[in-house]
């Protein structure tokens, strides 16, 4: 044993890749070293990071005698997002102190404070300086005299400079290469090296097998998705998906129709085309449905129903039907400022049809956060993956405007009598308007006539 009496300190990196601990004495020498993974309190969870923490620690530890873990003065434990979230770093300090394997540390002085100062002092002992950290994010901490300024970056809503930055700069660059809205590059060849691919079909096939891995077994994924049009003709890729994500392991389940009401949608171009052309053989159309297609992870595991309430005769009515009437965003970047959004009924069926409640929803392309938005109202937690920084701050704020679960249960659960006639007579109201404003066009019509009134 090399070991003498001495004093010990140990240090920890811990961020969103590894962590990676340090035991040396008090000359500098560095004595064992560890590492495991990530720490990272908001990537990996607070559980994790305590584990994975407690782990490298109990690593370095490990050389020293019952007497010699008596001599460690100091341990510093720098992490990622600490310098935010102060109170974060009392929690998992308190917590780590609760670790039976590490206890003998808190007989010194114990700090659970910024990996910027891990990285200042890993290349300086100097008071005063700067550090600017690019790693997995992004940060710059300078210290003169008494004054110290600081500056992180945005997390996942605007990291620039860091790994992850340039990752989603990368991805940006392929999908915008691959859908011919942006210039060709080499760096498509090189990600789908790097991702083994070979087309932009693996790609799909890629999304969806992280879909698949990270799915409860028996639970679902819906996909919403249209038919393309091209100028080389209409493309029906609904068969297409169905078949990627059998090659995964899902199994297809159902697929309904998504119709948007007429009236509704914009006079497209195809139906304009007819409209000109109103002969046989000229026919086109306008498109008003899109498809919605739902893939289950296995069989659909044993469930105690009995504490669950029962949906309404309504709200069984109104979806029990593979064809769903829902309006369309009318002006998707005037109402949500996204090219393609979709209406919040969409996800919030789906969501009460296919969760229960406290479960979480993964929408891996999130744009403007609608699914998330009604997922919250649900009662459901929810993650949110989008490159966009634009669409990362609408989410946010999206989701910030709803209260958790609290959506109104009258509307599927009621299932008095008296709720049933007001549901009825809804119905007959709409009814008694829309034949209003049909009644109303038929008359102008009339008026262009001499025909008389067919009814009054």
């Amino acid at each position: 044993m090399l070991l003498q009496n001495n004093n010990y300190i140990i240090g920890v990196d811990g961020g969103g890749t590894k962590t990676v601990a340090a035991l040396a004495n008090l000359k500098g020498k560095i004595l064992a070293k560890s590492k495991t993974g990530p720490s990272h309190f908001i990537k990996a969870g607070l559980e994790e990071t305590i584990l994975n923490i407690t782990e490298v620690i109990e690593k370095v530890m490990a050389l020293l005698t019952s007497s010699q873990k008596r001599e460690i003065v100091s341990t510093f434990v720098g992490l990622t997002a600490i310098e935010e979230n102060k109170e974060m770093g009392q929690k998992i300090k308190k917590l780590l102190s609760q670790q039976p394997k590490i206890s003998g540390i808190f007989k010194g002085k114990v700090i659970v404070g910024s990996d910027q100062i891990v990285a200042f002092r890993s290349g300086t002992d100097e008071k005063e300086g700067v550090v600017l950290i690019s790693g997995a994010g992004c940060a710059a901490h300078g210290w003169r005299g008494k004054k110290e300024a600081k500056t992180s970056g945005w997390g996942y809503f605007n990291d620039e400079g860091s790994g992850f930055w340039i990752g989603q700069e990368a991805y940006r660059a392929v999908y915008k290469d691959l859908d011919e809205r942006g210039p060709k590059t080499l760096i498509t060849k090189l990600v789908f090296r790097k991702l083994k691919l070979k087309n932009i079909e693996d790609l799909k096939k890629k999304v969806f097998n992280e879909c698949y891995k990270v799915l409860k077994n028996g639970r679902f994924m819906a996909i919403n998705i249209g038919t393309v049009v091209s100028n080389d003709g209409m493309k029906f890729i609904v068969g297409d998906f169905v078949n990627k994500c059998r090659e995964v392991g899902f199994n297809f389940r159902k697929d309904i129709i998504w119709h948007k009401p007429r009236g509704t949608t914009k006079w497209q171009r195809g139906a304009t085309q007819f409209s000109q052309k109103p002969y046989p053989l000229m026919f086109n159309t306008n498109i008003n449905h899109e498809f919605i297609l739902i893939f289950q992870k296995g069989e659909t595991p044993n469930i105690d129903f009995s504490k669950m309430p029962k949906f309404n005769r309504p709200f069984i009515r109104e979806t029990a039907y593979s064809v769903w009437d829902i309006k369309p965003v009318t002006s998707p970047k005037k109402d949500e400022k996204h090219v393609a959004p979709f209406p919040v009924e969409l996800p919030r069926k789906l969501i009460q049809l296919f969760t229960c409640k406290g479960d979480t929803v993964l929408d891996p392309f999130a744009g403007s956060g609608t699914t998330n938005k009604a997922a919250r109202e649900l009662g459901r937690k929810s993650i949110a993956i989008e490159l966009s920084e634009k669409y990362c701050k609408l989410i946010e704020k999206k989701i910030e405007s709803v209260k958790f679960d609290s959506f109104d249960k009258e509307k599927i659960y009621n299932s008095s009598p008296e709720y049933e006639l007001k549901i009825l007579k809804e119905k007959v109201d709409k009814s008694y308007n829309d034949y209003l404003k049909i009644k109303k066009e038929y008359e102008k019509k009339l008026r262009k006539t001499s025909q008389k009134p067919l009814f009054k």
